[in-house]
């Protein structure tokens, strides 16, 4: 529904998200005997979100992606449901699952775990590395330090 005071341009995309169908996915890779078709299901259509096939936004129909993968709906149903959980797709009563969007605070949240996490790999590698595996890290660090280091350019 259109708002009095949206812009031409959020108009024009609020159309185009509400009116999009999505393409068909095709099948990234052939059914791995070893795992069940629901994982199956999963990874094809986290795969699709990931690279960009669904969009931000984009309504996902559980009868058009069973039609898509070419599998029975109870196991479209079950991989939507886990990527709901995820946080991937989100649910509105009178829209349906989309393709979640991101605000900026989800992406400064994302930012702040992925700081937090290599931190602190780098600090268990540190703490666990062998006294070589030490010593390139502290030639490793020289290096970057010396790259970053600001010189005149009379200086060279």
């Amino acid at each position: 529904m259109l708002r009095p005071f949206q812009s031409w341009n959020d108009r024009l995309a609020a159309r185009v998200r509400d009116t999009m169908e999505a393409e068909p996915v095709k099948a990234i890779r052939s059914r791995d005997p070893d795992k069940s078709l629901p994982d199956w299901v999963y990874s094809q259509i986290r795969e699709a979100i990931r690279s960009g096939h669904f969009i931000p936004g984009a309504r996902l129909r559980e009868r058009d992606v069973a039609t898509q993968l070419n599998v029975s709906r109870t196991p479209v149903r079950e991989a939507l449901r886990r990527l709901e959980v995820e946080g991937l797709l989100s649910a509105s009563p009178q829209k349906g699952l989309r393709v979640a969007e991101l605000d900026s605070q989800m992406i400064n949240e994302l930012y702040f775990m992925r700081q937090e996490l290599e931190g602190t790999a780098a600090w268990l590698a540190a703490r666990n590395a062998s006294t070589a595996e030490l010593r390139l890290m502290r030639l490793m660090w020289m290096k970057r330090r010396s790259f970053w280091t600001v010189r005149p350019i009379w200086a060279d």
